[in-house]
């Protein structure tokens, strides 16, 4: 089996664009952040049209056969990037022009690309990290807005997140101690 890592395109695309996006805020002045929202929602097109472009094919294999490419990878990887762009649509007018608007995009793309990392993933240790990278993100997410309530939302979703990552943990540490393998069952 072969790596093949052009069949994970969209995620590279939203990883790589979610970079972008923070190192481009750091250096934005405050006044011109929207530029983030640009690049957050063209990546976000591109992941989609990616995906698109990979939808009508076979079924493929990447990364040593821990991803899977398939029609259910694809209408997940185009549902993800699309609805995305749907959140930044509709919170462009609250998110605009707060301390940490391009913050909130980059992090917006890195738990897409969580997403769409456990939509195709076809080993449990691919899924942990899918878990971990669309999950963490979220807990910043929520407590962007440094209010007390926000506050607390993102401690508990943090509580509950970690208290389920370690469950995920320990059910893979056990089912590779029991199997010797960590593939998923097909």
């Amino acid at each position: 089996m072969a790596m093949r890592p052009a069949l994970l395109a969209p995620e590279i695309v939203l990883f790589l664009g979610g970079l972008a996006v923070l190192m481009g805020g750091s250096f934005l002045p405050r006044t011109r952040q929207w530029l983030t929202r640009v690049v957050a929602a063209a990546v976000l097109l591109v992941a989609a049209t990616l995906a698109a472009l990979d939808l009508p094919g076979p079924a493929q294999v990447a990364m040593e056969g821990t991803f899977t490419v398939d029609t259910t990878t694809g209408v997940a990887r185009i549902v993800a990037a699309l609805g995305t762009l749907v959140v930044l649509a509709l919170a462009s007018d609250e998110i605009a022009g707060t301390p940490r608007e391009s913050e909130t995009y980059a992090l917006l793309l890195f738990s897409t690309t969580g997403t769409l990392i456990l939509a195709g993933a076809d080993d449990l240790l691919v899924v942990t990290v899918g878990f971990l990278l669309a999950s963490v993100p979220l807990y910043g997410l929520i407590g962007i807005a440094r209010t007390p309530l926000g506050a607390e939302a993102a401690m508990k979703t943090y509580l509950l997140g970690a208290l389920f990552g370690i469950l995920l943990l320990a059910g893979v540490t056990l089912l590779y101690g029991v199997s010797a393998t960590t593939p998923t069952p097909s």
